[in-house]
């Protein structure tokens, strides 16, 4: 009987962790999305609003450039101004984000970001 609150446990875990973003298949929704970008391929950004997070859906693909920042992709979408949670994936570690905080109104974090970085933006009361 003891093992069974332990059992629970474990597929409550496993199933949480199954549920977060993934890299690449997170990066071809992005894709899908814009497919008349023309932005070279070693030079893309991907910049998604998480499902759930109220219209307006924003999928884009952005160049990137040294001084772009976590702040300047916020204010892209309609959480300008606001909370908002932003997690970033990367190839090297697909389902396990390399930034996941919570980025207030003005805060302009020194995360430094990297071609190909996959962004996901979202309402912060949300699940990510």
């Amino acid at each position: 009987m003891k093992l069974l609150p332990i059992a629970l446990l474990l597929c409550w875990h496993f199933a949480a962790r199954a549920a977060g973003p993934e890299y690449y298949s997170s990066c071809a929704w992005v894709v899908e999305g814009c497919l008349s970008n023309d932005v070279p391929a070693n030079k893309r950004i991907f910049l998604a609003t998480t499902p759930g997070s109220a219209p307006p859906r924003v999928a884009a693909i952005i160049r990137y450039r040294r001084s772009l920042s976590i702040r300047d992709l916020v204010d892209l979408t309609r959480f300008r101004g606001t909370n908002a949670g932003v997690t970033v994936l990367r190839s090297e570690r697909p389902t396990i984000p390399v930034y996941d905080e919570l980025v207030k109104p003005g805060e302009r974090p020194t995360f430094k970001l990297k071609p190909l970085d996959m962004i996901w933006v979202g309402d912060p009361l949300l699940p990510r």
